[in-house]
């Protein structure tokens, strides 16, 4: 939901995607949300889940090998990878209608994680 300064929402104009640019800088359609005229003391029109965020994809990948010591002893050797092509998934779109960083992607998720481990079991 955008906020607006003193916690008020906007007006609806438009559909904010529409004609969105979908860049960092500039996520959905700003020109979307007007503020409330002056002298309307009321919550504005614009309603919760208007504006689409950027999509999410995350492949995980996991290896493993076990090696069989003696009849009760085992040996596994793993690897794994977290979001393994290194897929940038942005997040958190400035919402507040009026400040600095409005409309603009303010933050990315995790970056590739690779970790190794073994254990024995017996």
């Amino acid at each position: 939901m955008l906020v607006g300064p003193g916690g008020a929402r906007p007006d609806y104009i438009s559909n904010p995607n529409t004609d969105a640019p979908h860049t960092l800088s500039k996520w959905f359609n700003t020109a979307a949300f007007a503020p409330v005229p002056a002298g309307q003391y009321r919550a504005g029109t614009e309603t919760y889940s208007n504006i689409v965020g950027p999509g999410y994809g995350s492949w995980d990948v996991s290896l493993h090998k076990n090696i069989l010591f003696e009849r009760n002893v085992n040996f596994q050797v793993r690897a794994e990878a977290f979001n393994v092509f290194n897929h940038t998934n942005f997040s958190a779109i400035g919402t507040t209608y009026g400040v600095t960083n409005y409309g603009q992607i303010t933050a990315a998720g995790q970056a590739r994680t690779m970790q190794f481990g073994g254990k024995i079991t017996f």
